[in-house]
Parts: C-alpha cells; structure tokens; sequence
C-alpha cells in the first residue's frame, strides 16, 4: 500500500508562498496599527483643545505658556484634564522651578504624548534620577521672535520687552484677529531626549554667532539646512528643551513656532533662547498634526508652503 505525503519541491513552494503572504501581510499590519497610533494623537488634540476652552471660559483668557513659577501651560490645564488631585500638590506661591513637586516632573500623562513617537516617554532616566516625563504636543508661540514678535497663542503672562518684541501679554480668544480656523494652537514635535547624541529632529542646536532682525532669514536658513548626522559635523545643542519634560514652561520648552516649515530642526540663537527656531515635527509619514484654535485638528502636509505655514503661527492676519 503507497503512502502519500509532500514531496520537497512541494513543501518549498508552500513555504514560499507563506513567506510572500506574510511579506505581504506585515506591512498591511504595520499601516493599521501606525493609522491607530495617528488617531490617538489626533484624540489626545482635541482633548487638549476642548480642556483650553474649558480654561479660557473660567479665566476669560489663553494660558501663558509659562507661568510666574515656571510652569508650563501643560500644568495649568491639569483640572480641565481630570487632574485636578495633581494639580492640587502644585506650590503657586513660590517664585522658582522649585514649585514643581519632584515626583510630578516624573508622571508619565498619556495625553501629552503621541504614541507615534518611537522615543522613551521618561527622558534621561538613570539609578540616580528617575529622569523627566517628555510631551510630544507644544503650544505655538508665534512667527518667531525675530519675525513677528509674540504674535501666536501661547505668550508670556508678564510682557517681554514688549517695547522691542510687539504683541506679547495673555491672549484673549476675540484678539485673535486671523480668526480661530485659521490661527494654530498646539502642533505635534518629536521631544527631545536627554543624555543622548545630538538628533535632527530633538536637539535644540545652538549656532556659533547670534542673528537680529536684519538677519532672521539667514538664521532660518542656517537652521534648515543642518545635516542628518548633525555630531558628526561639529553640531551640539540642548537635550533639556522642546518638550523633554511637559511640566516646565517658557518658549522652547512648552511652545513651537512658525520659523520653519515642520520637519526641520530648531535652533538657539547662540545662547538667546527666547528668540530661537522651534519647529513642528512628527513621526508620522509626511505629515503633523495640528490643532487649530477653534479645536479642529489638520494633518499638514510636511511640504506645506512656508507663507502658508507662517500665516497659521500668527493670531493677526498677515496679508
């Protein structure tokens, strides 16, 4: 009696097969997994969104983007937030970083992070210290310093040198004069990590001389057009910035800005840090998202067009 079985030539084709439906299958999965990761984000901005109307309805004006005690305006939102408990261990009193109570700086709030974002969500964690909890959403501040003053959502509580840099002092939602569809609020970043080589799209690099007004333009283009290995070509910066710990407030920790067109890096301007380039960026395939300050959220392409791009980081119409 014969008996029958798969011959070698057919167990080879079967496993071809199988290996090319599993190629083909692997990134069919990937896809709906990084679109589930997307939509997440996009949740977390709308809840950010409607949590800064809540504030504004309370207070009759935007947070700061840094209060007297230096905090974030990530903190401030903690009660519209369901964190009313966390916020509640807060010291307002005080008048330094000293207010944050050690162990906040440490919690982890899934809200202010994009689970795109493939970085450690604890930055710079060690046997000494149990590192900082990162965001990967800031709030934008405006065109740059350089270019249009304080001119977006997120400003100082106490105007800096309003004489020299226009537009700065808490934001109402009626002195949004762009309109709110059309006037950014929060975007996307990929936050910095600490104790790591200087990257791209994390490090906040500092440039060897220091740029005005006259000057912003060739600051932009110095900033836009540093390399993918930027320790390689003499580059360094700042780790502890652009989101590296949600809880610390002040332009180039709790804000972006519209200086450049997202998906390229930020700079200080030498050791000026409040007239920086801080840029959007994502994780995602060429896009970031973005909440508007009517609490709609866009996936702007990453090739948007500067004018364009600029135009949504100012809350006055430009043109």
């Amino acid at each position: 009696m014969s008996r029958r079985g798969f011959t070698v030539i057919e167990l080879m084709v079967s496993m071809a097969v199988i290996g090319v439906l599993i190629g083909l299958l692997l990134p069919a999965v990937a896809q709906v997994r990084e679109a589930a990761r997307k939509t997440q984000c996009r949740s977390n901005l709308h809840q950010i969104g409607l949590a800064l109307h809540n504030y504004e309805s309370q207070y009759r004006v935007l947070p700061s983007c840094t209060t007297r005690q230096g905090l974030s305006w990530h903190v401030t939102l903690l009660p519209n937030l369901d964190e009313s408990t966390m916020y509640r261990q807060l010291n307002f009193q005080a008048s330094d970083d000293f207010s944050i109570p050690e162990p906040i700086q440490h919690i982890v709030l899934p809200t202010y992070l994009c689970p795109s974002d493939p970085a450690p969500n604890v930055s710079g964690n060690s046997d000494e210290s149990p590192g900082y909890a990162a965001t990967n959403y800031l709030g934008n501040s405006g065109t740059g310093l350089l270019d249009g003053g304080v001119d977006g959502v997120f400003t100082h509580m106490t105007p800096y040198q309003p004489a020299v840099f226009p537009g700065d002092g808490p934001v109402t939602l009626a002195s949004i004069s762009d309109g709110l569809s059309q006037t950014a609020a929060v975007s996307e970043v990929l936050h910095s990590v600490l104790n790591g080589a200087p990257q791209r799209l994390r490090t906040v690099f500092q440039t060897t001389r220091s740029f005005d007004f006259s000057t912003n333009q060739e600051f932009r283009q110095l900033c836009s057009e540093i390399p993918e290995d930027p320790g390689a070509h003499g580059w360094q910066g700042s780790s502890l910035a652009h989101g590296a710990t949600w809880t610390r407030g002040s332009i180039g920790y709790s804000t972006y800005n519209h200086s450049l067109t997202p998906q390229l890096p930020s700079c200080l301007n030498r050791t000026h840090v409040v007239s920086g380039i801080f840029t959007a960026a994502s994780a995602h395939a060429g896009a970031v998202q973005v909440l508007f300050t009517d609490g709609h959220v866009v996936s702007e392409n990453v090739s948007v067009d500067a004018q364009i791009w600029r135009d949504a980081g100012s809350r006055a119409q430009l043109r």
